[in-house]
């Protein structure tokens, strides 16, 4: 079963690819004997001022309220009976990577174990941010908190100016209700990076699909620095380029190839921020891939082919090696979200635009690229396209939008909750 999994993913993919690869020679102006159009429903509406600040407002109440239950389930699962500090309060979200963002927020070498820096294994942005806050307010889970909250709101208004391009208002709104209820976004307000690079690509995209490449570019290199993924923006970005400009049907044209190219060059800064994060490596460790050695040594983490994740999280499963509650936490959770973003890849590739559509392939190929799948629900978080996808279908048909609200809603109370009370979800 394994096997049969593994092969309906690889070729699944690479079924997608050649649709990609069709539209967007088709959309650039090659000469095809058949195109595969893109589908256009509205004609773009840039949100007003009102409309964005609404939007942020009721985004940071919904963090200000995850925040009180925080509390209240501190109160419930875990007090101890000692007198109650107001520390509690943010302690309490320090789990997992979230100690390492803190530590990193004094300087990569700050923390060493068995004389290696782990912390290498971070991107910089993140931490940066805290530091920088740090000396406003001194509790480094305190200023990791309200960062979160802050750019994850932002988020939101970014993904309703992003959605108003391209679909109605209704849909846009939808679209920011399902990443707000997605099971595990709950991240998006921790002490994690998710909010950090939520933002910065959903920026990229925006910016990317309104044809600012300067701000593409720059939104990107903050993409970059946030998580590996960020570099792996520029696919999408490079496709509305080309599209854009009609390249493949002017390629004669020496204006075409010199407007391309000066626009193109700004794209250059996405790269510069992985070449930034491996310059952090070479400088602590004199090896510029130091991380990977540390990902093998503390986390046992490789990287293998994509297609073998949808297999390991079958295997894991049905070993019986795993208890209940790990398999519950982490792994189920995670098989079921790998195969609804197949799912749904296939189902959005000649429906939506093409852009969108590449970087949900990227998300898949590159976060189930790691031998040990455990925080795969976490990372395909940021992978705004379901949301795009889901939200159309949502518009449409008023059962699967209750459906999806509810459900979500529910999963996201328990796995939030069994992530306060420390609980193996990552």
């Amino acid at each position: 079963m394994s096997y049969i999994l593994q092969s309906l993913g690889l070729f699944s993919m690479l079924a997608v690819c050649v649709v990609l690869i069709w539209r967007v020679l088709g959309n650039g102006g090659a000469s095809l004997s058949k195109t595969i159009p893109e589908v256009r429903r509205f004609t773009a509406t840039e949100p007003t001022f009102k409309e964005c600040r609404s939007v942020f407002v009721y985004a940071m109440l919904f963090r200000v309220f995850l925040f009180a239950l925080g509390f209240v389930i501190f109160c419930i699962f875990i007090e101890t009976g000692e007198k109650f500090q107001w520390n509690q309060l943010f302690d309490n979200w320090i789990k997992w990577d979230a100690n390492a963002y803190i530590r990193i927020s004094n300087g990569y070498t700050s923390y060493m174990e068995n004389r290696e820096y782990p912390t290498v294994v971070f991107f910089p942005l993140y931490p940066l941010l805290i530091k920088i806050l740090r000396y406003i307010i001194p509790n480094a889970a305190a200023a990791g908190l309200l960062i979160s909250a802050v750019l994850s709101s932002f988020a939101c208004v970014y993904m309703y100016k992003l959605m108003c391009i391209d679909y109605s208002k209704a849909t846009a709104k939808i679209a920011v209700l399902l990443m707000c209820l997605f099971p595990f976004s709950f991240y998006y307000g921790a002490i994690m990076s998710e909010s950090t690079f939520l933002l910065t690509s959903i920026m990229t995209l925006y910016y990317a699909r309104k044809n600012n490449w300067k701000l593409a570019g720059i939104c990107g290199l903050c993409a970059s620095l946030s998580r590996s993924l960020g570099v792996f923006l520029i696919v999408p970005a490079v496709i509305q380029l080309l599209e854009e400009n009609k390249l493949f049907g002017n390629l004669k044209d020496k204006n075409t190839w010199i407007k391309t190219l000066k626009e193109g060059a700004w794209l250059l800064l996405l790269p510069l921020g992985t070449l930034i994060y491996l310059y952090i490596n070479y400088d602590i460790s004199g090896d510029p891939f130091y991380f990977l050695s540390l990902e093998k040594q503390f986390w046992h983490q490789t990287s293998q082919p994509f297609c073998k994740t949808i297999g390991t999280f079958w295997d894991i499963i049905t070993t019986g090696k795993y208890k209940p509650a790990t398999l519950l936490a982490s792994f189920v959770p995670g098989f079921i979200v790998l195969i609804c973003s197949y799912v749904t890849l296939m189902y959005g590739a000649k429906k939506h635009k093409t852009m969108y559509i590449a970087w949900l392939a990227v998300s898949i190929i590159v976060n189930s690229s790691m031998s040990w799948p455990l925080s795969f629900c976490r990372y395909m978080a940021t992978a705004v396209p379901l949301y795009m996808i889901l939200a159309d279908e949502c518009e449409k048909h008023e059962k699967l939008k209750l459906g999806i609200f509810i459900s979500w809603s529910i999963l996201f109370g328990m796995y939030f909750t069994g992530y306060l009370i420390g609980k193996q979800i990552m």
